[in-house]
């Protein structure tokens, strides 16, 4: 790249002024990752496997997300926070 380009208060593409959102200087807050045992996998995947004749577009519906999350809640302990 040229000095010249590198400096260049435009945009190559649209050919008009670049605009600095700011997005990238806020901090993004993210929920602590959740911990599966080993259990709890084979729970969700025994489940899903038994759903798998029934979805119709190649993507399970959200009934089915639900209803494995409520199995998996009352058959295993849930605990917040990862830990």
């Amino acid at each position: 790249m040229s000095d010249r380009s590198t400096s260049s208060g435009h945009s190559l593409h649209s050919k008009g002024p670049v605009v600095d959102l700011g997005i990238s200087s806020k901090p993004k807050s993210c929920k602590k990752a959740a911990n599966w045992s080993a259990e709890d996998t084979t729970t969700l995947l025994e489940f899903l496997l038994e759903e798998l004749p029934k979805i119709g577009d190649g993507n399970f519906k959200r009934s089915t997300w639900t209803a494995a999350a409520s199995l998996i809640s009352t058959k295993h302990k849930i605990t917040k926070g990862g830990g």
